[in-house]
């Protein structure tokens, strides 16, 4: 990532009026989190396989710590969840991962890194189903990276983003 020149102007606004629109989104959360305490516990949602409340509140937990390591690694700076939360996480989506730091276990259960006597992930899927329904083997899906997460990334302000982020790249 290069830097600017400090006499080039920061798009101060527009990273402002992004950032808006990020915390406008975590109104949404405190939604889904009302939705699922309500949510008896024989209720079942579904995200490719029927899941239960739990299932539901790990997977945006989930997207929301993996996909923030990456972008704060893109920016070189650390990113890491409270262990109980990349605990719970984990535990939740994957229970089958080896022992370890739930972070890092976490981040090589979504093909993050390898472990040590373990490969890095290349066919991996969590368990949105509940633990219940485990039986008791890995899932795998291939991930090539074709065609993942075409859902919403068209939205206004990730199109923004997008453009915010290769103005700023130069």
């Amino acid at each position: 990532m290069r830097t600017r020149a400090p006499q080039e102007r920061v798009p101060w606004p527009r990273i402002v009026a992004l950032l808006a629109s990020i915390a406008q989104k975590a109104s949404c959360t405190s939604f889904l989190a009302a939705v699922l305490r309500g949510m008896p516990a024989e209720a079942r949602g579904s995200r490719g396989q029927p899941t239960d409340a739990a299932g539901c509140a790990a997977m945006p937990c989930e997207e929301v710590v993996v996909h923030g390591y990456d972008i704060a690694r893109g920016f070189g700076v650390a990113c890491t969840p409270p262990p109980d939360l990349a605990r719970h996480v984990r535990d939740r989506r994957f229970p089958w991962p080896p022992a370890g730091d739930p972070w890092t276990t976490l981040l090589w259960c979504n093909g993050r890194m390898a472990l040590p006597d373990y490969e890095r992930l290349t066919d991996w899927s969590g368990h949105p189903a509940p633990l219940s329904a485990w039986d008791g083997t890995r899932h795998r899906e291939r991930c090539t990276g074709e065609g993942w997460f075409t859902e919403g990334f068209d939205t206004a302000d990730l199109l923004e983003a997008k453009a915010l982020l290769a103005e700023l790249a130069g």
